[in-house]
């Protein structure tokens, strides 16, 4: 389905910004905190060139030297940065995670973003 949407990128006014949302393990803690602030500034940049109509959460970059933000984290994240930049209005946002797998934890996504 992600691929789907990627592929509608700069189809009749649909652009698609893709936000990496995982970080090198070797930064730790620290390196979490600087990159889940890297996340929200992207998407707010993204969306004051007013060139994003969707921003997807993408931790697909995961692996062996590389930790995914928590979803619900940087979904919350992201959603409170564009409500205090008065952004939220201008684009939907799009959780692609291996994370949540229970009806709970998407539910959860539901309501912090």
């Amino acid at each position: 389905d992600i691929e789907a949407l990627q592929n509608m990128n700069g189809l009749k006014c649909w652009n698609i910004l893709t936000v990496d949302t995982t970080f090198p393990v070797a930064e730790g803690t620290k390196g979490l905190a600087r990159h889940l602030n890297r996340v929200c500034n992207e998407a707010c940049e993204a969306l004051r060139s007013g060139n994003t109509q969707l921003v997807v959460l993408s931790d697909r970059a995961m692996g062996r030297q590389r930790a995914a933000l928590p979803a619900l984290l940087c979904a919350g994240a992201v959603h409170q940065a564009l409500v205090r930049e008065k952004l939220r209005l201008a684009a939907g946002l799009i959780v692609d995670s291996g994370e949540p797998f229970e009806v709970h934890h998407l539910c959860l996504l539901f309501t912090f973003g």
